[in-house]
């Protein structure tokens, strides 16, 4: 037993599936995230070491990194602007009983397909971010509206880990990385 920098006792235990050391006073509900995202830094799954893509479609070098929380605020920012204009001009009237659904909608619609077809919503492509899954593969639509759906339930998003993935992001096994070209290239 260890003990933690206040004093207090820390448990650990063997996980006898992936052979790893885990924190038991991790909750049960986030053990499996917690222990994911330790075992999947040490064998190289979330970004700089391998396993994600070095490539854009186009064949241009990446530095691959997830994404800051400034840049995914600001993507969804962008999305939201976009599908709150896009049901202002269909409705004509932010005072329409539909409008409060309609927003939500779009967005969903919007940014799902988007991340589905292009790994990038609106506010992704503006932002130069990408979304895929760890291993490197894009997201598949019921996966992408899964994501989206659980980023318009809020707290998802808000819970995340040291990589800035959130539950939303490990729930569906993807990241958004920030799309950077090489040094050299424009």
């Amino acid at each position: 037993m260890r003990l933690r920098r206040d004093g207090e006792p820390q448990h650990f235990y063997r996980d006898q599936t992936l052979g790893v050391t885990r924190d038991s006073t991790v909750s049960g509900l986030f053990q499996a995230c917690y222990g994911a995202s330790r075992d999947a830094d040490q064998v190289g799954l979330l970004g700089r070491v391998g396993g994600v893509s070095e490539t854009t479609p186009s064949g241009r070098p990446l530095v691959p990194g997830t994404a800051s929380w400034l840049q995914r605020v600001g993507a969804i920012v962008v999305d939201w602007l976009a599908c709150y204009l896009v049901a202002y001009f269909i409705l004509q009237d932010v005072n329409h009983p539909a409008f409060g659904a309609l927003v939500p909608l779009l967005f969903l619609l919007e940014t799902g397909i988007g991340i589905a077809l292009t790994g990038a919503s609106l506010g992704h492509k503006v932002l130069r971010l990408t979304v895929h899954e760890l291993n490197g593969r894009p997201l598949p639509l019921l996966k992408a509206f899964l994501r989206q759906l659980l980023v318009l339930l809020v707290i998802p998003p808000l819970v995340f880990l040291a990589d800035g993935r959130g539950l939303h992001d490990i729930w569906t096994n993807s990241a958004v990385f920030a799309r950077r070209p090489a040094p050299g290239t424009t």
